[in-house]
């Protein structure tokens, strides 16, 4: 059977419980904190590391302060590297939230992700991504017209 809803203590959280089934888990989903503010922004992707989802020169709409779900994209900020130099802010999929909010993110593709790093604090967390924003091809004159204005700057 399904888990099923059995309280939620706003309408943001709710727990789930297995009820006669003790194989199943109970799932506590968390709501952001209170402190942070929703506001939508942009995220530009650079790299491979979230292809073949995201390529480099994507446009991702973010939503900072939202609550994160496994399998969601979302944007973190990695902690520095070994020799303490800061690592740039990263566009990665979540795969597991731990119960004290520990983030576990991979990336699509090869790249820096949990497998290397461990757990994330969940201070981590930058923003959630909502979607990718369709590339805009650049506008281009007709042909005949270019071919115009290069000979009128002979």
């Amino acid at each position: 059977m399904f888990p099923c809803r059995t309280s939620a203590a706003s309408p943001r959280s709710a727990q789930w419980s297995s009820g006669a089934h003790p194989a199943c888990p109970t799932v506590a989903l968390v709501p952001p904190p209170r402190n942070r503010p929703r506001r939508l922004g942009l995220a530009r992707v650079v790299g491979s590391s979230m292809e073949p989802t995201l390529r480099a020169g994507d446009t991702v709409l973010v939503l900072h302060g939202g609550s994160p779900r496994v399998g969601a994209v979302v944007v973190v900020t990695l902690p520095p590297d070994r020799a303490g130099a800061p690592r740039p802010v990263a566009v990665k999929r979540l795969t597991s939230l731990r119960g004290d909010g520990a983030l576990w993110v991979r990336s699509d593709g090869a790249g820096t992700d949990s497998r290397q790093l461990g757990h994330l604090a969940p201070d981590a967390l930058v923003a959630v991504a909502l979607l990718r924003l369709p590339r805009l091809r650049p506008l281009r004159g007709p042909r005949r017209l270019r071919r115009a204005a290069r000979a009128a700057q002979r």
